[in-house]
């Protein structure tokens, strides 16, 4: 097993991010995730002893992360502009369509953590650590299957998440953090609909490159106002926090920064084993990884087939997903069932409430 330490030309790197190691204060915070034992077993995790955890603890002195008025601005337009009666509800008791929101908020706190660290560095480690940085971004709509081989680990075998935070090799699921987004709003039911986002995150746990730097696991599970961190630590206990965007906006945005800080600590710490830069583009990016569209999306890009009848045979992403949250629901009976001897009631149809469209033909890429 190799050793991971610190390069000598990026100690500057390192030493700039160190200002973002969190301080042992707690912001407004209560940890709700009352998951059902039988579910974390079906992952294979186990709730964390005790209702605080010290994963959650940030820098209340902290401002490097600040949210500017101009990001509250656009996401008080988004839902002013989204909602029918064009009001600003204190609850998101009316659904809207929730990217918009998600979007800029993710997108905001990784630019803001690459310019902090950019801004900590000389001339010379900017230079160096540059294409470093270039490699942790957020990749949209992912879809992964892995093989049922003697190499994989665990009872989950597909998933398909909303966004992935990548900060390395991504056929070894280098990736701290992902994050759906909820189907409904998230109310009294979130423990349930954290189901899809704690197997995703176990797939991750028991399957990433046994020689990474990375024993932890964050998800997020969010409708653009509730916001439901998960973690994952190298024991496969679980711990959870749920924050509120219209109650303390902050603490989501400062929570976000840690874990977005953990994947350039991770990267700027390892030795340099990048694949060429060609990897990197786009087509190059799909080519290499088990995290990419469809094959036929290629196909139509090089103009290899293009007719309705062939369209129609692969669905678009949401379509995948609604059918992966039924089948994990499916797979959870069958469990409960292998392991108790009894019928458990059929629940998949929740996942399909608002989802009209016919079963896909096809399910995960190859």
């Amino acid at each position: 097993m190799p050793e991971y330490t610190t390069l000598p030309t990026l100690r500057g790197c390192l030493n700039a991010l160190l200002s973002w190691l969190p301080h042992k204060e707690s912001p407004r915070q209560h940890e709700i995730i009352e998951a059902e034992e039988e579910f974390l077993s079906f992952c294979g995790i186990a709730s964390r002893a005790g209702r605080k955890s010290k994963i959650w603890r940030i820098d209340s002195t902290d401002n490097t992360s600040e949210i500017p008025t101009y990001l509250l601005t656009l996401i008080e337009d988004y839902s002013i502009a989204m909602r029918p009666t064009g009001t600003v509800a204190t609850t998101a008791d009316i659904p809207i369509p929730s990217r918009p929101r998600v979007d800029a908020i993710l997108n905001h706190v990784l630019a803001t953590v690459k310019r902090r660290v950019l801004a900590g560095l000389t001339s010379q480690e900017q230079s160096e650590a540059c294409g470093r940085l270039q490699r942790i971004f957020w990749s949209y709509e992912q879809v992964v299957h892995l093989a049922d081989t003697a190499q994989r680990q665990g009872n989950i075998l597909d998933c398909a998440v909303d966004y992935v935070l990548w900060h390395g090799d991504q056929p070894g699921l280098e990736t701290n953090l992902i994050v759906v987004r909820a189907v409904r709003p998230v109310g009294t039911n979130g423990d349930e609909q954290c189901r899809p986002v704690l197997a995703a995150m176990s797939l991750i746990q028991h399957n990433r490159t046994k020689h990474s730097a990375n024993k932890e696991t964050y998800g997020v599970l969010t409708d653009g106002y509730e916001w439901i961190f998960l973690h994952i630590d190298k024991k496969y206990k679980l711990s959870s926090l749920k924050l509120s965007w219209n109650e303390d906006h902050q603490a989501v945005v400062n929570q976000f920064s840690k874990i977005i800080y953990k994947a350039f600590k991770l990267k700027l710490s390892c030795p340099e084993e990048e694949l060429p830069d060609l990897i990197w583009n786009k087509e190059a990016r799909e080519m290499a990884t088990i995290w990419n569209s469809p094959k036929w999306k290629k196909d139509y890009r090089d103009g290899e087939s293009s007719d309705e009848e062939h369209e129609q045979e692969y669905p678009d992403f949401k379509s995948l997903q609604n059918k992966w949250f039924a089948d994990l629901e499916m797979q959870f009976r069958q469990f409960r069932s292998s392991e108790h001897g009894v019928n458990t009631p059929d629940t998949s149809r929740r996942y399909h409430a608002q989802n009209h469209s016919e079963k896909p033909s096809s399910t995960f890429n190859d």
